[in-house]
């Protein structure tokens, strides 16, 4: 479990903490938990919890989550394409 590891880190620090969580997914065939407010940190998700007020209100898929999170009716541009590309949407 981590609490916020990206926080105070340059991108190249950044993109080898990805690299960390990617090996214990993978090579460890671990569950890792990443708690964070930094949208950049989804990438890495398979799942996404919602935590507000100590309250679990959100939980299932990257796309479902992140889709209801960040686009819910109207959608901007950046985001939208970012939810296509990471769930292989057209």
């Amino acid at each position: 479990m981590f609490d916020e590891p990206e926080a105070g880190i340059d991108l190249w620090s950044f993109n080898n903490l990805i690299k960390v969580f990617e090996m214990l997914k993978v090579d460890r065939e671990s569950t890792v938990v990443i708690i964070s407010h930094q949208e950049r940190i989804l990438a890495t998700a398979d799942s996404i919890a919602v935590i507000e007020d100590g309250k679990l209100i959100l939980t299932g898929p990257k796309c479902e989550v992140y889709s209801q999170i960040m686009c819910p009716r109207s959608c901007c541009l950046k985001r939208g394409d970012f939810v296509r590309r990471e769930c292989g949407l057209q």
